[in-house]
């Protein structure tokens, strides 16, 4: 997610189908955007990454796993598995 019209992505988030999902957990992703645009007070706008994570990273400024202090994908993994993934709720 970007503010509209600008280069710099300041959320990322992960989709599938109608849900987004990201630090909060599983949502739907047109409430996602317009949450971030009310709060930002500007309008937002969703962008697809279509390249690979280390063309992202090198991109956007953003930290690659092995930069982080630890390694961030242990903790990642635990944090998916807290939250049921939309396909898997009856």
């Amino acid at each position: 997610m970007r503010f509209q019209g600008e280069v710099q992505v300041f959320h990322v988030y992960a989709s599938w189908s109608t849900w987004a999902f990201d630090h909060s957990g599983w949502s739907d992703e047109t409430d996602l955007l317009s949450a971030n645009a009310d709060f930002e007070g500007r309008p937002v706008e969703r962008i697809e990454i279509t390249s690979t994570l280390a063309a992202f990273c090198a991109g956007h400024a953003h930290r690659m796993p092995g930069q982080f202090w630890q390694d961030p994908v242990p903790r990642a993994i635990r944090y998916l598995d807290r939250h049921t993934p939309p396909w898997l709720i009856p």
